[in-house]
């Protein structure tokens, strides 16, 4: 999940990076971390060498993993984010990507009803009809 974005920085060591990854602006070193840790699912994530108090750059982002995952979720990193492109590959695997869409669509229309109600019903039409619609 990335957005490109004008040049800025990773919130996490502070490399140049013009993509939001998984809910924060970040470096692809440091997204590709995150998504390895949450991916894993592993609690063995070794503990602070500096205590927490060691500041990460891109020449030292390896050294502390601890406090380097604990600021990619200060940073604004969302689990779920990676979690549900797991489960995309999933459901690939395991049922009809047309029933996906089905089921999909009709969520977005019952959300559609309940917020605008009956009133504006959605009419499909050609691209040559909404051209005529709007000249």
């Amino acid at each position: 999940m990335t957005k490109k974005l004008a040049e800025s920085f990773c919130k996490i060591c502070g490399d140049v990076s013009n993509t939001i990854r998984f809910g924060a602006v970040s470096c692809r070193a440091c997204g590709e971390f995150f998504r390895r840790k949450v991916s894993s699912k592993s609690s063995k994530i070794p503990k602070n060498r500096c205590f927490g108090n060691c500041e990460l750059t891109k020449k030292i982002r390896k050294t502390c993993q601890n406090y380097r995952f604990q600021k990619c979720l200060k940073s604004g990193m969302l689990e779920i984010m990676v979690e549900s492109r797991m489960s995309i590959h999933v459901a690939e695997s395991s049922g009809s990507i047309l029933e996906e869409l089905k089921n999909g669509y009709r969520k977005l229309e019952d959300a559609r009803k309940k917020t605008f109600g009956e009133q504006n019903p959605v009419r499909f039409c050609t691209h040559e009809e909404f051209n005529e619609l709007i000249q």
